[in-house]
């Protein structure tokens, strides 16, 4: 078995600024007394730890004043270590092993080990962090000539730089796992797998641990466990193929994380160092203990950066209203920081506020208009809520700032927004520059078949769709381009099969996503607090209206439609809340297997609804448009929501499956959360994929 794959540990070794946390460059912003009106710098964290109010925004830990002079000197010598390290990533690159332990050397004698856990005791921000970077920046340096001394087949001195690496940072998983392939090539299988072990628990995305723990297995004869290691590995390559993008700081996190928690443990009244370790958890996906962490940290002394990382936590865990409300805190602190706006823009889109997640990228970019990231998200919102002529804008001025990076697919993203303004040769000219710098750039190949099918030029749109298809066969735009141009050769039934499988990638992108909880609990509480509110009101139109959405929620349908027949007794039909409690209906008869009451009130409702009124979802209940001409219909979010809800419950209804979970799943990615059709499509979702769940009548009636 080869010693190591180089590739996989290149990609591990990412330069120590990279590992910053989030508690680092936020709080580095709001100690600064200068940065009211500046531009937040995320990359470099200011010595003078004071904040906008002028009080001190670090505890009183340990850190000693510096000189001007020493403070320079210092930068210095940090820029010669980052320097080295790029040297030393080119070395193992270039394959050069002597030039590799020559720079590792180099970079060993710049790195002080007793200096750097002195600094990591610091609860200056700036001071902690330079600590923690130094003594990761060892470890990994121990990796790396580790590793080189082991391609040299030098395996004592390879074995000696490993234990050193961890006894720095004993949950470094990238070096369990290559100390576990020394050991099997030493002939210690037992101990090898205690190391590969105990790194994939660290790292369950790590390859090489689990095919070195399969091979291990398989020498030792115990087919019984190598047969569960391939299974593992069969589902690991699905995983890492549906999430290639892996977190490259998890070692540097633990190494945090392991320095926190003993930081803690000394100074438990210390809210620096829970902020700290909250960061720490949160860049590990431990989201729960990074919300725990944080309002630790702000019970004992309230900051912008604790309410920052809470927020993105709670952003995570889809508990957006929580991640609004910290966020804002936050930008109360220090205005100035761009970076909260990057979080409160997307909190608010995905809370249904286009405008607002607009407005909040337009404040970061007044504060910071060099960071082309900032600009390309901002072009993404305003393309997505078709201000394409925004878009181009945003795009364009990344294109500036970005220089040759990613070019090609920001081309393509311009092109797109070109395509739909009808600037059709504009749009070309963007594929084709982005097609000759990368001549596998899929989005520049579906610009042009845009293009060329809306100019009328279909020979050339099936030949760039095909194109874009090879590469990128599961990309959902592209199938519903060709979607679109065959229903323009009037291949009607091909287009159909197309829009249909754009759905069904659509759904099992959602498959590795995070889906918001369905809380039936809650559930359940809000219906008995309207149940009682009726009690003492029964004609509250409301209250029934509400109620009985929230028990098609929980799998009610009878209990639903008794309120609203209620409600539309009530409101005599009138109104469009009426004309949603009959749709609503509609689909609570079908639940029941009754499609005769649900046809009548659908008559009903057409009888009562002038043509000229009726909404895109009505018109698709009632057959007049398809479920592709009332989506294409849809012009925001909040009716794109409703149309994928009402499409998924209807086919749902019919029996067909796979289809309804595309749209509930669309939804759960990208619905407006302040909707009914939300919480009616979440709970499409734990029928289908769980089975119906009834709550006790008695829970609903106490």
């Amino acid at each position: 078995m080869a010693f190591y794959d180089k590739q996989l540990f290149r990609n591990r070794i990412v330069p120590i600024a990279g590992a910053c946390l989030l508690w680092t460059s936020i709080s580095a912003v709001a100690a600064s007394p200068d940065n009211e009106g500046a531009p937040a710098d995320p990359g470099r964290h200011r010595a003078n730890h004071r904040n906008t109010n002028g009080t001190d925004d670090s505890s009183s830990g340990p850190h000693e004043p510096r000189s001007y002079e020493a403070a320079s000197t210092e930068h210095t010598n940090l820029d010669e270590t980052r320097r080295l390290e790029r040297a030393m990533r080119r070395a193992l690159k270039s394959d050069d092993k002597e030039r590799t332990l020559a720079t590792c050397n180099e970079l060993l004698s710049k790195c002080d080990e007793e200096r750097a856990r002195k600094r990591i005791d610091s609860a200056d921000t700036l001071i902690h962090t330079q600590g923690m970077e130094e003594l990761y920046r060892l470890a990994q340096t121990y990796l790396c000539r580790g590793i080189t001394y082991g391609e040299k087949k030098s395996d004592k001195e390879s074995m000696q730089d490993f234990d050193k690496a961890l006894s720095i940072n004993p949950n470094f998983s990238t070096c369990l796992t290559n100390r576990g392939i020394l050991l099997i090539r030493e002939g210690k299988p037992q101990e090898a797998l205690k190391d590969l072990e105990k790194a994939i628990a660290l790292n369950p995305l790590s390859w090489d641990a689990h095919v070195a723990k399969s091979d291990i297995h398989k020498n030792l004869g115990d087919t019984k466990a190598y047969a569960q290691d391939r299974q593992e590995l069969a589902q690991l390559a699905s995983k890492l193929k549906a999430k290639p993008f892996r977190n490259t700081n998890a070692d540097y996190s633990q190494l945090a994380l392991a320095y926190d928690t003993k930081l803690i443990s000394v100074h438990p009244q210390e809210a620096t160092y829970y902020g700290f370790r909250a960061s720490a958890y949160q860049s590990l996906g431990n989201y729960k203990e990074a919300i725990k962490d944080a309002a630790k940290a702000i019970s004992l002394k309230p900051s912008p950066s604790a309410y920052a990382i809470r927020a993105e936590a709670n952003y995570q865990l889809r508990n957006l209203p929580q991640a609004q409300k910290d966020i804002e805190q936050a930008i109360k602190m220090t205005p100035a920081n761009s970076r909260l706006y990057d979080t409160l823009a997307r909190v608010d889109w995905e809370l249904g506020n286009q405008q607002k997640a607009i407005a909040d990228r337009t404040k970061q970019l007044q504060i910071d208009p060099s960071d082309p990231v900032a600009q390309i998200n901002a072009g993404s919102m305003n393309y997505a809520s078709g201000h394409y002529e925004a878009a181009i804008k945003n795009y364009t001025a990344a294109l500036r700032l970005r220089g040759h990076y990613d070019r090609p697919t920001l081309l393509g993203y311009r092109g797109f927004s070109y395509a739909n303004l009808k600037r059709y040769a504009e749009a070309l000219a963007d594929a084709n520059e982005a097609i000759k710098l990368d001549p596998n750039c899929c989005s520049g190949y579906l610009v042009r078949g845009m293009c060329y099918n809306r100019t009328g030029k279909f020979k050339e749109a099936k030949q760039s769709l095909d194109r874009a298809a090879a590469l990128a066969p599961n990309e959902a735009e592209g199938m519903r381009l060709e979607g679109e141009l065959a229903a323009k050769t009037g291949d009607f039934e091909q287009a159909t099969d197309y829009m249909q499988y754009a759905d069904q990638l659509d759904y099992h992108l959602f498959l590795g996503a995070k889906v918001p909880e369905i809380k039936q609990a809650e559930y359940v509480q809000t219906i008995k607090e309207y149940s009682k509110l009726l009690k003492s009101d029964p004609k509250n139109k409301e209250a029934l209206y509400n109620r009985a959405v929230l028990y098609l929620c929980v799998n009610e349908p009878l209990r639903a439609n008794v309120d609203l027949a209620k409600f539309l007794t009530l409101a005599d039909w009138q109104g469009t809340a009426s004309w949603q409690a009959a749709m609503l209906m509609n689909i609570a008869f079908r639940q029941q297997g009754k499609d005769k009451n649900a046809a009548m009130v659908l008559e009903n409702l057409k009888e009562r609804v002038p043509e000229k009124d009726r909404t895109n979802e009505m018109k698709y209940l009632f057959g007049e448009i398809t479920e592709n001409d009332a989506l294409r219909a849809a012009t925001d979010r909040s009716s794109n929501t409703m149309i994928h809800s009402y499409a998924g419950l209807d086919l749902e209804c019919k029996g067909q499956k796979d289809r309804a979970l595309a749209h509930f799943a669309w939804i759960a990615r990208r619905g407006d959360q302040t909707m009914d059709g939300f919480s009616l499509a979440l709970s499409g979702l734990s029928r289908l994929q769980n089975g119906v769940r009834h709550v006790s009548p008695a829970d609903l009636d106490n």
